[in-house]
């Protein structure tokens, strides 16, 4: 940092001004981040593929500029459920076109043994929204074969292994989580705005005097104020953008009418409110305006370089830089407008105003509580769109001005078909419905597909209840199996007479024949109600899919209902029942 910091003990310990005592602070904070990237991440990063292997990199926890250290890795990996925090892993695989962004998933998702596959979901869905495409979950722990049930677990996991009755339909969890990382995987991130992350602010603050230690999704990632406040506005506002760093920022370029990353393009750079700014990073900034770049200012310009070596010199260009903007006028929307060269840079307080002069659009999926990822793909754009409301979303959205036409695909059932479209007087709408919690991907196209449309269901007459008598059969699972039962009335087993069937965690085969039913239709719904937890339903014989997140809904198309039909629904609750036995007799 250009100085002997054994001169400088008074500043470090808190003990001169409070300008310089931050400076020293920032100081030695900065070097420790470069020891970390420098002669820890990358040197193994390097290690690694002279054994031909490459590195998954946690870099949260770190008392430095995560982002950094995950882009001199392999595979980012975050963890976590704050979607800002989770960015910082994806940002960096982005910018460094890393294919892969990972997470370490559903970690303490909750108490042991009540977690469901539907939790699971939610909390992968989350991953998505925050740019993860390779999810790891957390975890199987490996158990001697001889250990009695349930063997060894590990505190922080949620017991995704074969001891947990929920393994029964895992399987229909992974087909769902593959279904959406082959299109997450695929193709290249499609963020329109580079955001600068402030890590000179931070490390500029005292605290408690200890270095700070940046998070990921659990709390800490970016430590309040603008480093989460704006990120966050912009996700809700609909949005879409990846951090850069000032060590990140030197490899971007300008070109093509984009600001150009090793793995992606952007529209514009956006600055929150910042106190402490590199010169080298306002000059690259300058550098990529004067190249036709769009580079944004929100609130105010940075106040002032970090640090304390050499700082009148750094200060004195530092400080020309932004005296350019003293020629520059506000206009009456409240925009300064700087104009650079080929390019420009914007200064206001309304972030909307500015990306709209900027002419960077926004998802209005947002509007409606759909939070979205998005990537291209050759000849469009795919994104993972979320219901993260309470209530269904049903209507038209508009699609990028280029799009003549869209494809749906469901990763939940592997329904696919093309998308219901319409051209308004500016540009092509999609039609979507989706209820709470439920996700979908869309994919964009800039010449119109073909193929079978995509089938909207809706409900043409009133319900008819199943009735009859259910048998039930418990299939697998322990301390022991309870005797079969039939029942006219669904309801929880453990509300049957005798212990067998309260301490039981397994699977348990319901099994009814029915009449079909009264009415034409292309084909049936069956509603399971409230299911505890998953349910694999077969007609006839055949599996028609596993469900356990609701809506627990199935479609069944008309032609396999017979004249009389057999219905089989395997439901497999959790294992606290069974751990709960065990508690009782210690």
């Amino acid at each position: 940092r250009g100085y002997d910091l054994r001169d400088e003990l008074p500043a470090f310990f808190g003990k001169d001004t409070e300008d310089k005592n931050a400076r020293v602070m920032s100081d030695h904070r900065e070097t420790i981040s470069d020891l970390l990237l420098e002669e820890f991440t990358i040197p193994w990063a390097k290690w690694a593929k002279t054994h031909n292997a490459i590195i998954r990199n946690q870099a949260h926890g770190s008392p430095a500029n995560i982002l950094d250290l995950y882009a001199a890795s392999d595979i980012p990996e975050t963890e976590g459920t704050n979607i800002v925090g989770m960015k910082l892993a994806s940002s960096a695989a982005h910018l460094t076109g890393k294919q892969l962004a990972s997470a370490e998933t559903a970690t303490w998702l909750d108490e042991h043994w009540v977690s469901t596959l539907g939790d699971v979901k939610r909390r992968v869905d989350l991953m998505f929204l925050g740019g993860v495409n390779h999810n790891c979950y957390h975890g199987t722990v490996f158990s001697p074969p001889g250990e009695a049930w349930p063997g060894h677990h590990f505190y922080a996991a949620a017991e995704l292994d074969p001891s947990n009755a929920i393994w029964a339909d895992f399987d229909a969890l992974n087909a769902y989580v593959a279904r959406c990382q082959s299109f997450l995987q695929a193709g290249k991130p499609a963020n329109d705005i580079l955001l600068y992350y402030q890590i000179h602010d931070v490390w500029a603050e005292r605290g408690t005097g200890a270095m700070p230690h940046f998070g990921s999704g659990g709390g800490g990632a970016a430590r309040g104020g603008a480093q989460q406040s704006v990120p966050q506005d912009l996700l809700n506002r609909g949005y879409t953008f990846d951090f850069f760093s000032d060590r990140l920022l030197q490899g971007v370029t300008y070109s093509g009418g984009a600001l150009q990353a090793i793995g992606a393009r952007y529209q514009v750079v956006v600055v929150p409110e910042t106190k402490f700014m590199p010169a080298e990073t306002l000059t690259r900034l300058f550098a990529l305006a004067e190249a036709g770049a769009t580079v944004v200012f929100h609130k105010t310009l940075p106040g002032d370089v970090p640090g304390l070596g050499n700082l009148a010199t750094r200060r004195t260009n530092f400080q020309g830089m932004k005296d350019a903007f003293k020629t520059a006028s506000k206009d009456a929307e409240g925009i300064t407008t700087l104009s650079w060269k080929q390019g420009r840079l914007l200064l206001g307080d309304d972030l909307d105003k500015l990306l709209a002069r900027a002419n960077v659009p926004r998802e209005t999926f947002a509007d409606q509580g759909i939070k979205f990822e998005r990537r291209t793909h050759e000849s469009g754009l795919a994104y993972f769109l979320l219901n993260t409301g309470t209530a269904d979303v049903e209507g038209w959205f508009p699609l990028p001005a280029d799009t003549r036409g869209a494809a749906i695909f469901d990763p939940m059932t592997a329904a696919s078909g093309v998308a219901a479209t319409r051209t308004t007087a500016s540009r092509t709408e999609v039609f979507l419905r989706l209820a709470p919690a439920e996700s979908t991907i869309l994919k964009t196209f800039t010449r119109a597909p073909t193929g079978q449309a995509f089938a909207y269901w809706k409900p043409r007459g009133a319900a008819q209840p199943l009735l009859g008598t259910w048998n039930v059969k418990f299939a697998a699972g322990g301390p022991t199996l309870p005797a079969d039962i039939s029942t006219n009335e669904l309801k929880s087993w453990t509300e049957t007479a005798g212990a067998d069937y309260q301490t039981f965690s397994g699977t348990a085969v319901y099994r009814l024949n029915f009449s079909r039913p009264a009415g034409e239709a292309a084909a049936w719904q069956l509603d399971l109600g409230k299911v505890a937890e998953s349910a694999r339903v077969k007609l006839n014989g055949r599996e028609l899919g596993v469900l356990f997140t609701p809506p627990m809904v199935i479609t069944i198309p008309s032609n396999q209902l017979a004249a009389q039909n057999t219905l089989e629904i395997a439901v497999t609750n959790l294992t606290v029942n069974r751990i709960a036995d065990l508690d009782r007799r210690d």
